[in-house]
């Protein structure tokens, strides 16, 4: 398995990694037991916690998906102009400091999401 990124959860019980095989996981920081497994349609590139821990933020290559960090349940997909994918290759998402808004950067620029609609708020295209 090649993983892709790794991160703590806020309060450092958790990690969370994101791996080629199609999943993101969430492990016991002191055991290192897996305690729950998010499934993807395409390697997952990044994942991180939201400020508080309740949700998970995760990407593939072409969708940002929004998940419960107690249930593993997806709340949410961050989606483009088509209504289906995001717009670009993504390569990184993350929640603001507050957890309100969502920052994703893909090869077609920064995209601003609200956390709580999933809705797109702001393109930022360079080049």
């Amino acid at each position: 398995k090649i993983v892709r990124s790794a991160a703590f959860s806020p309060d450092g019980e958790r990690i969370l990694t994101a791996s080629h095989d199609k999943t993101a996981r969430v492990w016991n920081a002191t055991t290192f037991e897996e305690v729950g497994t998010m499934k993807h349609d395409l390697g997952a590139v990044s994942a991180v916690y939201s400020p508080d821990g309740k949700r998970i933020l995760t990407a593939t290559p072409f969708r940002v998906h929004v998940w419960s960090a107690t249930t593993f349940k997806e709340l949410g997909t961050l989606k483009g102009q088509d209504d289906n994918w995001h717009a670009g290759h993504v390569m990184s998402a993350l929640f603001s400091p507050g957890g309100k808004r969502i920052l994703t950067a893909s090869n077609k620029g920064v995209h601003v999401w609200s956390a709580m609609t999933f809705e797109e708020l702001k393109t930022v295209v360079f080049g």
